[in-house]
């Protein structure tokens, strides 16, 4: 369902951004925003990154621990558009 999103996402936008996209699939929040930290220390506004978070992190009791990371996230990256999504729990 994820993979590909950042592909459509950019088709939407018009060209108007870059955008790239980060799925990995069953790792938590602090090691899919550390692997990505690297690719994304260029970005700009004319940037995009699509991010979503899953149930690793927002179905257990260390969802505290996720938001905080995630706010690292947009702290580092205040210079760039971020586009957060959250998986919903399995029902």
């Amino acid at each position: 369902m994820l993979v590909g999103l950042s592909s459509k996402e950019k088709n939407n936008l018009g060209g108007k951004y870059n955008v790239c996209g980060f799925v990995e699939p069953g790792v938590n929040i602090a090691t899919q925003i550390s692997s990505m930290t690297a690719d994304t220390s260029l970005l700009t506004k004319n940037d995009l990154i699509v991010f979503c978070c899953g149930v690793c992190d927002m179905n257990k009791n260390n969802s505290k621990e996720g938001v905080k990371h995630i706010v690292n996230l947009v702290q580092s990256n205040n210079k760039t558009n971020i586009f957060l999504m959250c998986v919903p729990p399995p029902a």
